[in-house]
């Protein structure tokens, strides 16, 4: 699955995860995807521990309610889940996954799927991140381009209110 929205700036939520919460299947992920834009000559993405936050949990979401899908039981998107926790950007994209094994076929699979490529190839993004869960082998790999609002003061509030998402 994979879903691009066009919209807000970014605020960043104040609870850091450290790295080492990260597991090497997702850190390997997000290492192939930026070989790979490397490989067709698009700048490499930069890591974000605060999507990766939004994406993680999205992930342990899936697993307890037994979903797969970009919105929860209760409606929410991706969009939603950023916002959520004051992450505001100015794109964002999402690739869902689920049953792969290892980083090496789930990239493999997207790359074959239009939808997950544009999200995979895009130039407008430039951070990224990605969780894994493997008690249900689910893949959450989040886009961003936050602009220049990060850091953005969170007080300040939204700048732009979001557009409608591109789903497919």
């Amino acid at each position: 699955m994979a879903v691009s929205f066009i919209g807000c700036n970014q605020v960043v939520y104040e609870e850091i995860f450290k790295p080492e919460q990260v597991s090497q299947n997702a850190w390997d992920l997000a290492e192939l995807v930026n070989e790979y834009r490397e490989e067709i000559g698009l700048p490499v993405l930069e890591w974000d521990t605060d999507l990766w936050r939004v994406a993680h949990m999205h992930n342990e979401d899936m697993s307890d309610r037994a979903f797969f899908s970009h919105f929860n039981p209760d409606g929410e998107s991706p969009f939603d889940r950023l916002r959520g926790v004051y992450i505001m950007y100015d794109y964002a994209g999402e690739n869902l996954a689920v049953g792969q094994t290892t980083p090496e076929e789930v990239l493999s699979n997207w790359l074959r799927s239009l939808e997950h490529r544009i999200n995979i190839e895009s130039y407008l993004y430039t951070h990224q991140a990605v969780a894994y869960d493997s008690s249900g082998n689910y893949w959450t790999h989040l886009f961003a381009n936050f602009g220049f609002q990060k850091p953005f003061p969170l007080l300040r509030g939204w700048t732009t209110y979001p557009r409608l998402p591109l789903e497919n």
